[in-house]
Order: C-alpha cells, then sequence, then structure tokens
C-alpha cells in the first residue's frame, strides 16, 4: 500500500515540487511515516492544501481494494447489479462510485443508460488504470465512449486531488468534460451533485422533469 501510495502521489506532482519539498524542515506531524512518504505527503498538502493527503490516502485505499479483493469486488459489482434497474436512465458516480459505475457498464454491455454522469474520478490515474480489467473500455468506439452510453458527462474541480490526472477526454474522447469549482471541499459529493452543469445534463435527458 506504501508503494501504491507513493507511485500515485509522484504522479500527481512535478519533479520539482519533489525536489523542493526535500528541503523543508522535517513536519513533527509527519515524523512516524515510514520511508521516503514525509517529502511526498508535504508535497501533496503543498500543491493541494492541508487535508490532500488523508484524502487522498482513504480514496485510494478504496479503490485499491476494490479492485485488487476478488470478494469485495463480486460483492460491490453485484450489488450494483441488483440496485440499476432496466430502465435506469441517469448513473452516477462519485470519485470510487465512477469507477464501479464503468465496471457495471463494462459487464453489462445489455444495460443501457441514456446518461453516465462521473464526478470527481479516479479513472484518469495509471494507479487505477493498471488495475482494471479494461481501461481502455468503450475508448474505441464510434463515439468514443462504451456502447451502451448515449452520453457520459464528467465533472471535475481542477482542485480535487482524486480527480487531478485531468479529463477523461484524454481516454474516453467522447466524454464531455465540465470544469467546476466546490470551493473549500474540492471533493464533495454534495457540492458536485450541486452544480449547474450536473443538473442541464439530467435534464437534457429527462426534459420532463421540467413541467
Amino acid at each position: 500500500e506504501l508503494a501504491d501510495f507513493e507511485a500515485a502521489a509522484t504522479e500527481l506532482l512535478t519533479p520539482d515540487e519533489l525536489a523542493e519539498a526535500e528541503t523543508w524542515p522535517p513536519s513533527k506531524a509527519l515524523t512516524r511515516v515510514p520511508g521516503p512518504l514525509p517529502t511526498v505527503m508535504a508535497a501533496l498538502d503543498r500543491h493541494f492544501g492541508s487535508a490532500a493527503v488523508v484524502l487522498l490516502i482513504w480514496e485510494f485505499k478504496q479503490v485499491r481494494r476494490y479492485l485488487r479483493d476478488a470478494a469485495i469486488k463480486d460483492a460491490v459489482d453485484k450489488r450494483i447489479r441488483e440496485e440499476v434497474t432496466a430502465d435506469c436512465r441517469v448513473l452516477f458516480g462519485h470519485s470510487l462510485g465512477s469507477v464501479v459505475a464503468f465496471e457495471f457498464l463494462r459487464q453489462n454491455p445489455d444495460r443501457h443508460v441514456g446518461l453516465l454522469m462521473t464526478a470527481g474520478s479516479p479513472l484518469g490515474l495509471r494507479l487505477v488504470r493498471e488495475r482494471m480489467a479494461d481501461a481502455g473500455h468503450g475508448s474505441q468506439t464510434v463515439w468514443g465512449v462504451p456502447g451502451n452510453v448515449c452520453h457520459w458527462v464528467n465533472l471535475r474541480d481542477v482542485h480535487d486531488p482524486v480527480a487531478c490526472a485531468g479529463d477523461l477526454t484524454r481516454w474516453w474522447p467522447g466524454v464531455i468534460d465540465r470544469h467546476v469549482h466546490n470551493g473549500g471541499d474540492a471533493h464533495s459529493a454534495e457540492r458536485y451533485l450541486a452544480q449547474e452543469h450536473l443538473g442541464q445534463a439530467i435534464l437534457a435527458e429527462m426534459p420532463e422533469l421540467n413541467r
């Protein structure tokens, strides 16, 4: 886990940021952190804010367990299959939920949704993509998204460390990326859900909600 986190963190930071962090005096808060992680963690906090390290460790631990523990993945995937009904038109996934939603669509090509909505997604991170069964699923279709999705809209706060790999169009050309600002809580699911872009995308898929 330590090696995975270090690899993910160095993916998010520039060599200059890491080099600069090595010149800082040791942080008392990180004295019990093993190996080279104090430097990496200090650089992450400087880049993303004081809560970044705690958030990243928690989120990466969850995603890692889902993708690497077959029993956990099977249980989660089974729950999603049970909960997503055949008449589902909008599928929303935040953070790890975006990975779970993507896996649901990959595993169930006969289940069609009008709108896949992702927010604060780590799907672009190498740490995540290297552990997915088929990270490129849907990218080679004519519309650049999985074939059982009509539209895929992705919301990203540029200050959200979990979504810091960038826009998903880099991997799925058909994704509609929207940049938002969640204020002081960049990864908050509630703040993503309150964004105008999300409401517009849902109303485009379900115009009857405007009546």
